[in-house]
């Protein structure tokens, strides 16, 4: 988290505050021996402004220290004494037709079952709008302790979206509920059910999650052909068979993968682009490749390829995952879970891409 330095620091006090708070201190009973007792000592025997200015900052400094420490204590108690968020919210459009379904932790729902903990803790979250235009709302989370240290999570921003139908106010106050509990989650390194599956089983004695299977020789075939029908999606073009052999190769040197399922994963990826002679190149900010040259890699058909002369017909896509942010559809789920969509003003989305439907 990033630390919110005061407004006024000790060094920028007048020499009006510094009357103030000598004379303020004159009249405290303060414990003997501390520090503030040597400032007092000072102020009764009337030092002169400058001296005052810096006894003060000494104790000013030595305050804000303990204040960060009971900061970070008060995180550490907070964190022992909460569970990983229970998932109380669901989006089902399979009722009307849809295939997304997943579920998320709600914030509402979040603040109940963190309230206690907090409140325990002596830790208050607020949220800071830090930029707020028609096409874009960035906020933060801010977490206060009750000694005045705070600390805020890094900014998160998105563009007002949401489901057809809604309204812009709609759309915007979706979005920014979602930017208050992402921002929440980080200030105060909450989790998910889903999150911790892992840890859970491993607690249990089930020990560690069994590797994915390779894909079966029928998966691989669909994979293939919704490969080529991808590239050309890409590239505005029709390919033959042969042309798509030499683009799967390029992919395949490209990320580094083999299976078919992987390689059209990476396709889909918007930083992967796919020109009209077949060539790839990746927009700024991915992986790193700006062109792949062609590659004698070659990959055999699936027996039920069309002929070499004949054009890939795109055929309708099974997209069973989705990005909980800005709704991109992926047949295949990222290998870290995040979204690859790029937003407005070149950034990339923060969304987790979940199950669409239960498998």
């Amino acid at each position: 988290m990033n630390e919110i330095p005061e407004s006024v620091t000790a060094t920028a006090m007048t020499d009006e505050q510094v009357q103030a708070e000598t004379t303020a201190l004159t009249n405290r009973q303060i414990e003997p021996g501390s520090l503030l007792s040597i400032i007092k000592e000072a102020a009764i025997s009337k030092a002169d402004a400058a001296t005052m200015r810096e006894l003060l900052n000494v104790w000013k400094d030595a305050k804000a220290d303990q204040a960060r420490e009971a900061f970070a204590n008060a995180m550490v108690m907070f964190r022992k004494s909460t569970k990983p968020i229970v998932m109380t919210g669901e989006r089902d459009d399979r009722k009307t037709g849809g295939k997304v379904h997943y579920k998320y932790a709600e914030l509402t729902s979040t603040m109940v079952q963190i309230t206690a903990a907090l409140n325990t803790a002596g830790l208050t979250p607020n949220w800071r709008t830090v930029k707020n235009d028609r096409d874009w709302v960035e906020i933060e989370c801010v977490v206060t302790h009750i000694l005045g240290h705070k600390e805020s999570s890094l900014p998160l921003g998105a563009k007002p979206e949401g489901p057809s139908g809604q309204t812009d106010a709609q759309k915007r106050s979706g979005t920014i509920t979602t930017l208050q509990r992402k921002t929440l989650f980080m200030a105060l390194g909450l989790t998910a059910t889903e999150d911790d599956a892992d840890l859970a089983s491993a607690e249990k004695g089930m020990g560690a999650p069994k590797p994915p299977k390779p894909p079966s020789a029928t998966d691989e075939n669909k994979a293939k052909r919704e490969f080529w029908a991808l590239a050309q999606e890409k590239a505005k073009a029709s390919f033959t068979a042969d042309q798509a052999k030499a683009i799967f190769a390029r992919v395949q040197q490209a990320s580094g993968k083999q299976s078919a399922v992987e390689c059209l994963a990476f396709l889909r990826g918007n930083d992967v682009l796919v020109a009209a002679d077949g060539r790839l190149s990746c927009v700024t900010g991915s992986d790193g490749f700006d062109d792949v040259p062609d590659s004698p890699a070659a990959v055999a058909e699936p027996s039920e390829s069309p002929s070499s002369s004949e054009s890939v017909q795109p055929p309708v896509p099974d997209l069973k995952f989705e990005c909980d942010e800005c709704l991109k559809r992926y047949a295949a789920k990222p290998a870290d879970g995040q979204c690859t969509n790029i937003l407005a003003a070149g950034k990339r989305c923060r969304g987790q891409v979940v199950a669409t439907m239960k498998e």
